[in-house]
């Protein structure tokens, strides 16, 4: 059991619609070679601080939806995979493997049924602008960087399936897992095709790059390589150069903040190029980057569809490969970074239009 779980308000069955994440403790069974669940140490999280306990067996109507989700979720953990697609009635959930003090667990979270457009997320019209910006036809590389759960895939998603409703074009995606679901046509012309990754693959997101790049048609500008998470030097690296063979290139990082993604970023490639100075690597990322979003959500719990959460946060954006966000890029260790951010902060305050005018952002959004 998990140490004073009793502690916990159970869950009650008008809040399992409202539950976002689930963690559960892990048991070895059958002489150490199965893991099993350990359904009375489950924790459920709606959206705030506090923490519900997932079993209640007074309550038949929350204990057959645990029960659901613990044969979809046991089935997955026996075919060895640390990270996987899960689906208990109408929720489908992303589930990640992990250790803790005293062995296994698995963390879910819920995914949604559907992806929403730009502007169905609350969030500053500003970003919805950049977002759709047409300079982004000539390619580049968009960051939405973030800690975990705060939002990072929806965004990139919801970028991309408005960006083909609207401009068309082909997008591929490559994902460990797939989350939200975005393969199919978008408006009038646009076409997305998912693919889902597995890190344990010998060429991993890197490799799974170079073929669907070989696969892409005669479309010429409006192609979109969605990238669910930078993990690795390989990753990294062809990211940036799909980026510079034109590509609009979407990838989601972990960061506490611009300047630390961007640090990582050029610490990956760094990594992944062989004989490259990390002065050419940053000329090379700015070269390429056009813009960096780090966001948080803001829940409000009274709301249960896409406004249940604002998107907020900073953003820093390059137009050119000569912007003043380039040339930050560009100085000594990154030096000069932290002050274009708050610099670039300050006009968005100041003017936002403006700002994008500055930043030649056209959009019609």
């Amino acid at each position: 059991m998990l140490p004073n779980i009793d502690n916990l308000a159970p869950l009650r069955a008008d809040e399992i619609n409202r539950v976002r994440d689930i963690y559960i403790p892990l048991s070895r069974v059958d002489g150490n070679r199965t893991l099993a669940l350990n359904l009375q140490s489950a924790v459920a999280y709606l959206g705030e601080p506090h923490a519900r306990r997932l079993l209640d067996p007074a309550d038949p109507d929350v204990t057959s939806h645990a029960l659901g989700l613990a044969d979809g979720l046991d089935q997955k953990l026996q075919s060895g995979r640390s990270r996987c697609r899960v689906t208990a009635g109408a929720k489908t959930f992303r589930a990640q493997m992990g250790q803790h003090a005293h062995g296994a667990d698995v963390h879910l979270r819920v995914l949604p049924s559907e992806v929403p457009l730009l502007s169905q997320l609350d969030m500053d019209p500003l970003w919805r602008d950049l977002m759709l910006a047409e300079g982004l036809f000539a390619g580049g590389l968009v960051l939405i960087a973030a800690p975990h759960g705060q939002g990072k895939t929806t965004s990139a998603s919801s970028l991309i399936a408005t960006r083909l409703q609207r401009y068309g074009g082909l997008a591929n995606t490559f994902e460990d897992p797939i989350e939200l679901p975005l393969q199919g046509v978008w408006g009038a012309g646009g076409v997305c095709i998912q693919r889902e990754v597995s890190l344990g693959d010998p060429s991993g997101f890197s490799g799974a790059m170079v073929d669907a790049l070989r696969q892409y048609p005669a479309t010429g500008e409006a192609t979109i390589l969605f990238i669910g998470e930078i993990m690795d030097a390989a990753t990294a690296l062809e990211a940036v150069k799909a980026a510079a063979n034109g590509h609009l290139v979407v990838a989601t990082m972990h960061g506490r903040g611009i300047e630390a993604a961007l640090r990582r970023l050029t610490l990956l490639c760094c990594a992944g190029a062989d004989n490259v100075s990390e002065s050419s690597v940053r000329a090379m990322i700015a070269e390429v980057l056009r813009g960096v979003f780090h966001q948080r959500l803001a829940w409000t719990l009274d709301r249960t569809d896409w406004s249940a959460a604002r998107v907020e946060g900073e953003v820093v954006w390059s137009p050119e490969a000569t912007s003043s966000l380039a040339e930050a890029i560009r100085s000594p260790d990154g030096t000069r970074l932290p002050a274009e951010v708050a610099h670039q902060q300050k006009l968005r305050e100041r003017d936002a239009s403006r700002y994008l005018n500055m930043m030649n952002v056209r959009s019609g959004a």
